[in-house]
């Protein structure tokens, strides 16, 4: 005959349940220690780093980055009108040297009053206290004319006298080239 102990104290699978609640219990003592920490830590840290000091010093460093990108823009704007002035400059005649000659044949006695140059237009107003010095510049301008290298198209505005002074005033309008 076989016997069966109906009393028994040790089942197999109570055994097995507390070990499983065991490992659970210490599982869950573990998580509490590490959320604890964690909010331990959280803590000290919000204390310890001020966030008004952090919002002021991003405040601080966005102004910095603005007024940086207003002097970039600056820059940029700044950049973009010498480069086309420099492509207008370049493109335009030099006229220069056509001015020095005329400016050569003026008499001594004779002054410039008014120079205007406007894309090949000449136009110059002397004056001079002798007639004869205002015919021999005239004669020059008219030399200019008939070779064409310096001016053509010699035209003369008027001839004036001004008594109180004395000064016989000459306006001539010419191409330049």
């Amino acid at each position: 005959m076989s016997s069966i102990n109906l009393v028994s104290t040790n089942v197999v699978g109570l055994e097995k349940e507390l070990k499983r609640l065991k490992i659970f219990r210490i599982i869950a003592v573990l998580f509490l220690i590490i959320v604890s920490a964690m909010a331990v830590l959280a803590f000290v840290l919000n204390i310890t780093l001020p966030t008004g000091s952090v919002k002021k010093e991003q405040q601080s460093t966005i102004v910095g980055i603005s007024l940086f990108d207003k002097k970039l823009a600056q820059y940029v704007l700044l950049d973009d009108r010498v480069k086309n002035i420099s492509s207008l400059v370049s493109k335009r005649k030099n006229y220069v040297p056509n001015i020095y000659e005329i400016f050569g044949k003026i008499p001594d006695d004779t002054s410039v009053d008014i120079l205007n140059i406007q894309t090949g237009q000449l136009a110059l107003t002397v004056s001079s206290g002798s007639l004869p010095s205002i015919n021999k510049f005239i004669d020059d301008l008219v030399a200019f004319g008939v070779s064409g290298k310096i001016i053509k198209n010699v035209i003369i505005q008027g001839l004036t006298l001004n008594v109180d002074s004395g000064k016989y005033s000459l306006s001539i309008k010419a191409d330049i080239l």
